[in-house]
């Protein structure tokens, strides 16, 4: 059983490097998982900040909403071309390595952005903004290497609930800081932070690349990077796991990430301080589903048990959003938002299945693979729902009439991510542990 290399809990190192765990989480370790949690919140704000300063850029630069989805999809598409990548990297040369190397990005493309005159000069800074924000794998291996096997579920799904603070953030505390000192102040006050934690993360916190275990020991080797790859693209539990998530993050990044904020003040008339109020309640549910999910699959004992009935749930509620445009209360927004949010504490859960699949030593490119198709889909659906959008306008359909039409993309998205949930493996460690047999191998 411990011959495969895969992680549960009944081990205590990586089987297939030999590389130990630390048994217990001392000062080091928490001092690795607040940063790389802070870190992990400012890479939401960035990716969500488009959906409340949307309108505020569109009207500064006199752009319509076709190239406003440009601007959001340049995010997205810097995120998801950078994952793999990142993965490699997290790999070769260590976690804290590319993680300062992408603070420093996102950090010096958000101070661009801030100074940004022209459309072209906004679409590169936030596509960089993207990349520097490719913070999850990074963060991953490194809590991988700080935190026992039964403390990573727990661990993980915390940071990424702390992360949806950024949400938060990018909601009513963003629009307020706009209304202030504007968006332009607001990018330039968080291009510095993240410099500051960039710093912090180098100074505090410690970790041995894989160069340096490679070094010290045959044994630490990296298998070979094409090895790696065709096992992982070759896995059939990992494509359906990939399904589930893509949707997820679809819905999630491509709407609730740029189009939502809109959609409350064009299509529901809501106020932006109204809007914001209706993302922040999202926000806070986010905050309690990500680690919630993951505490509950390990009561349940099954990842599985929680991920379908999480999937079915959001599906219902963006499809409720997109027949009801235009008429639903604000409460109803607010609650339809909460619980949406709450339920893509699923994307937190796919992912340590996706970790789960394979050995440590896979890390890096498991979940580098894992995570470039959905934010490619999510910039591909930003750009199509803008051009949708507009057609619809122009052939004649009012404003709510015109976003129920095109959100019936995003709620197609989701049912096909609830429908692959059904057929996704099993992979907590209880049950793989039971069975002896690697859940990448089962079928």
């Amino acid at each position: 059983m411990h011959g495969s290399g895969c992680v549960f809990p009944a081990c205590s190192y990586d089987a297939a490097m030999n590389i130990p765990y630390q048994h217990s989480a001392g000062r080091q370790a928490w001092t690795a998982f607040t940063i790389c949690t802070v870190i992990y919140l400012f890479t939401f704000l960035y990716r969500m900040a488009p959906a409340t300063m949307a309108l505020d850029i569109a009207s500064d630069l006199g752009i319509g909403l076709a190239d406003m989805s440009i601007v959001g999809s340049a995010t997205i598409l810097g995120f998801g071309i950078m994952q793999l990548p990142c993965g490699l990297l997290s790999d070769r040369i260590g976690g804290k390595r590319t993680l300062v190397l992408l603070t420093l990005l996102a950090g010096a493309s958000t101070l661009w952005l801030g100074m940004a005159q022209s459309l072209g000069s906004v679409a590169m800074s936030r596509f960089l903004t993207g990349a520097g924000a490719s913070a999850t794998i990074p963060c991953i291996a490194i809590l991988a290497r700080q935190f026992s096997p039964e403390m990573f579920a727990r661990v993980s799904t915390t940071m990424y609930g702390c992360g949806t603070l950024g949400t938060i953030a990018a909601a009513a505390p963003l629009a307020w800081a706009c209304a202030h000192i504007g968006w332009r102040g607001s990018m330039l006050a968080c291009g510095a932070l993240s410099l500051l934690m960039a710093t912090l993360l180098l100074l505090l916190v410690r970790e041995r690349p894989p160069a340096a275990l490679a070094a010290a020991s045959p044994a630490h080797q990296q298998p070979p990077l094409s090895a790696c790859l065709a096992k992982v693209l070759s896995s059939r539990p990992f494509w359906m796991i990939c399904i589930v998530y893509s949707g997820v993050m679809i819905a999630f990044f491509g709407f609730y990430g740029l189009w939502f904020g809109p959609y409350l003040v064009q299509a529901c008339g809501l106020s932006k301080i109204e809007a914001g109020t209706v993302l922040s309640a999202g926000a806070f549910a986010g905050f309690i589903g990500m680690p919630g999910a993951g505490f509950l699959s390990d009561i349940l004992r099954s990842r599985k048990k929680v991920l379908i009935p999480l999937t079915c749930t959001s599906a219902a509620c963006i499809a409720v959003l997109a027949v009801f445009a235009g008429s639903l209360p604000v409460w109803g927004l607010t609650v339809l938002a909460a619980v949406f949010v709450f339920c893509n504490g699923s994307a937190g859960l796919c992912f340590t299945c996706c970790k789960e699949l394979f050995p440590l030593s896979m890390l890096g490119a498991a979940t580098g693979c894992f995570n470039t198709l959905p934010p490619l889909l999510g910039a591909a659906s930003q750009q199509m729902f803008g051009i949708l959008l507009e057609t619809a306008q122009h052939s004649g359909l009012d404003t709510p009439s015109a976003y129920s039409l095109c959100m019936l993309l995003y709620a197609g998205v989701m049912v096909l991510a609830a429908a692959a949930s059904f057929f996704t493996l099993e992979t907590h460690p209880a049950v793989y542990s039971a069975e002896e047999q690697p859940p990448a191998d089962r079928d």
